[in-house]
This record gives C-alpha cells, sequence and structure tokens, in this order.
C-alpha cells in the first residue's frame, strides 16, 4: 500500500511537470512523516524528478504522525494545507482531492489499480 501511495504521488508530480514547464519555477510543499526510511527514499526520487524538472522543486516538511492527524485537517480546511500530504485516513479529506483522471492518459489503468474503497474514499459522491 505504501508503493502505490508513493507511485501516486511521483504520478501527481508527473503530471504537474508538463502543465508546469511553461511557467515560472514553481515550489511544492508535502507534508511527509516517516516511520521508516520512505522520507529517504522519497527524496531520492524527487532529486531525480528536479533533475529533469529543474522548473520545479519539491520541499519534504518532516512532521510527526500526530501533526498529519490533528493539524493537517485544520489547515486543510483553512485553505492553507501543502500541495501534498502523506495520509493515512483517505476519508477524513473528502471533498478536497483534485480528480486527476482528465489529466492521465488510461484513467481506466488507475481504476484498476487501487482498491475501489480507498478510490471511493477520496470521491465527492458525484462520481
Amino acid at each position: 500500500m505504501k508503493l502505490r501511495i508513493l507511485l501516486l504521488i511521483l504520478a501527481v508530480l508527473a503530471l504537474g511537470a508538463g502543465v508546469l514547464q511553461a511557467q515560472s519555477p514553481v515550489e511544492l510543499r508535502i507534508t511527509w512523516y516517516d516511520d521508516g526510511n520512505e522520507g529517504a527514499v522519497l527524496r531520492s526520487l524527487l532529486d531525480q524528478f528536479e533533475a529533469d524538472n529543474p522548473d520545479i522543486r519539491v520541499i519534504i516538511d518532516t512532521v510527526a504522525y500526530n501533526v498529519i492527524l490533528e493539524q493537517l485537517p485544520i489547515q486543510v480546511a483553512a485553505g492553507e494545507g501543502p500541495d501534498m500530504a502523506r495520509i493515512t485516513d483517505f476519508a477524513a479529506f473528502k471533498g478536497y482531492y483534485l480528480d486527476l483522471r482528465p489529466l492521465v492518459a488510461d484513467p481506466a489503468y488507475w481504476e484498476a489499480s487501487f482498491p475501489a474503497a480507498v478510490l471511493n474514499a477520496m470521491r465527492s459522491g458525484e462520481d
């Protein structure tokens, strides 16, 4: 599951790269908690991404897990959340997700690659 979330994050970053290349340099923030070496692995992947996309910089804000649980919902509701975050409670942020299906070449691939319960937890109910 962690690998799928990481792949989803990287896919979002890759999608944004094509759109953002024509614009001025961009700084993206991801709020992240570590419970192993995932942060180091993500940073390594982001270093490669940034080398391929020099106009995009991704900053990892590493916080304690309880910050994700307690503060992130408040930040998001106030419109002050990060661009991305590592979360475990997908349903807590229902209504705040960006529907990326119109931006991907094969939306059916994503539908088939993630459990329906996870995808449904991120949808507004109109999808």
